[in-house]
Parts: C-alpha cells; sequence; structure tokens
C-alpha cells in the first residue's frame, strides 16, 4: 500500500518522519477522515472546512489544504493503490522545530488510504449496547470540534468502554451533560424531535451530523441543547452518526432498552438522499 506525503508517493513502510516530528511529540496537528465512492470524496466541500477550521485554529499555514490541489491528491493515491472505494484519513502537521513553542508554520500532509470494508448506510444493525464513559471528559475548547492529534481522550475512553464489554460509550462534559459518542455524534428522538448536543457542548462539528440535520424528514423537528443522561434515558430511541456508517441504532444504555422504529425509517430516508443527491 502506498502513502501520500507533501504531494509525493511513498511505500506506506518507508521511514518518513524524523524524531523531532511535532505531531509525535506535541500532538500538533489535525486530521480529518472521509469515504470515497467511486473514486470521489464523499461530502468533500465539509471535510475541507473542518480542516480549514483546525489549521487556522493551530495557527499551521494553509499550503496543502485547497480543494484543487487535495482532490488531485486523493486522486492520485487512489490510482496508485487500485482504489475507488476508499476511506481516506488525511492529516495535517507542523513541521519540526522548536519545542513547545514552535519554529516555523509550515505544514506537513500525510494521507492514507484503505479499501472501504462496508458502505455507509448499508448495515443497520440493533445490537449497538452504550456505556457512559467515566474516566475522562470531553471538554468545550477553540479545538473540540474538530479531529486533533492529540486524543487521548478518546483512547482512555475507548479504552474503558472495551473493559466495559459495551459496543461503544457516551462521553459526558464537564457539566455532566451527554456531548458524544466514541466515534460518532449522538442524536435521540422523542415523540416527532430530534435532539442533539450543542457544538459548545464540547462535540465534534461532524459531517453526518449536519447531513442529518439538514435533510430530517417533514414532521420532525431539530433540537440543539443541553441534555443530560436523565434526558438520553428518557428517550423513545437513541442513535449514532458519523460518516463512515451513517445512521447506528443504540440498542441499550444502563438498563433501558431502546425501541428503533423511527430509526429505522430515518435510516432509510438518509440511505436515499446519500445516495441520490
Amino acid at each position: 500500500m502506498f502513502i501520500s506525503f507533501n504531494g509525493k508517493l511513498h511505500d506506506e513502510n518507508e521511514n518518513i518522519f524524523s524524531a523531532k516530528n511535532r505531531a509525535y511529540n506535541y500532538g500538533d496537528g489535525c486530521f480529518d477522515s472521509l469515504v470515497c465512492l467511486n473514486g470521489a470524496p464523499k461530502f468533500f466541500n465539509a471535510h475541507l472546512k473542518r480542516l480549514q477550521t483546525g489549521i487556522e485554529t493551530l495557527k499551521i499555514n494553509n499550503q496543502y489544504i485547497q480543494l484543487d490541489v487535495l482532490q488531485d491528491l486523493i486522486k492520485q493515491l487512489l490510482t496508485k493503490n487500485n482504489l475507488t472505494n476508499a476511506k481516506v484519513r488525511i492529516t495535517i502537521s507542523r513541521k519540526d522545530g522548536g519545542l513547545y513553542t514552535p519554529d516555523r508554520n509550515n505544514s506537513d500532509l500525510l494521507i492514507v488510504c484503505r479499501e472501504l470494508e462496508q458502505f455507509p448506510f448499508t448495515n443497520l444493525s440493533f445490537e449497538k449496547e452504550v456505556c457512559i464513559v467515566e474516566s475522562v471528559q470531553k471538554h468545550h475548547s477553540s479545538f473540540s470540534s474538530f479531529k486533533n492529534c492529540n486524543s487521548l481522550v478518546y483512547v482512555l475512553a475507548g479504552t474503558e468502554i472495551k473493559e466495559k464489554q459495551c459496543d461503544d460509550g457516551i462521553l459526558l462534559n464537564g457539566a455532566k451533560n451527554i456531548c458524544e459518542a466514541l466515534f460518532s455524534n449522538l442524536f435521540f428522538i422523542k415523540e416527532n424531535t430530534l435532539f442533539t448536543p450543542l457544538i459548545e457542548e464540547g462535540c465534534i462539528d461532524g459531517v453526518m451530523r449536519k447531513f442529518v440535520m439538514e435533510n430530517c424528514p417533514t414532521g420532525y423537528n431539530i433540537k440543539e441543547g443541553k441534555f443530560s443522561i436523565e434526558d438520553l434515558l428518557n428517550a423513545e430511541e437513541v442513535f449514532v452518526t458519523n460518516a463512515s456508517q451513517g445512521i447506528v441504532p443504540v440498542k441499550k444504555l444502563k438498563n433501558k432498552t431502546f425501541c428503533f422504529e423511527k430509526t429505522q425509517m430515518l435510516f432509510e430516508k438518509m440511505k436515499f438522499t446519500y445516495y441520490h443527491q
């Protein structure tokens, strides 16, 4: 498998980093993951915007994150790896130099891809059991809305979820309000309203989150807000969203088992829109 580093193709086993790499030493960078279908990145503009937000917040120079440049590099990498349907990760980090305070703000660009094992909106599983993550919290900050190279919150949350033998976990913020799931944004349904935490509650500004909100069926309302664990437990249905899978229902949280009739309807509606827009 080949990777792309600063616009050049390399074998994935080739050593391209030094021991001074700032992403390794300081978590100094950001990344985004997207799905490519038939050789084209899905929701590319939304992913690009989130990357631009990341590098602007981190004050890294924008030398690669431009529409035509990035699209061409992704296409080149997919062609080299003989892939048309793939999951692609784009990582931007600050170039080596300095300690906490960097010597410069130029960037390195790493793009990796893998064959897409499962297409979004193709598997509506009703077996997702989740827990409340207790070991760490996700706080709102200037960099909480995008994916950055310091992911210790998610690493420790994932470790706890694995120890509890659950499929996923709900992260809380400092106010003990629900924030997001481990890999996904969080929604719950009550009557004809879809509820989801505000971005200011600390969650990722998810691309699939926006897609669901923008394509909510007639008759449903969307409410962003601050919600407690009790609000979640009092919901009729709960589901999570991400760009790789689409919509995934939650079956069980604590002692509460959720139904999935409305989630299934939303799944089918969103699936049709996803593949026909």
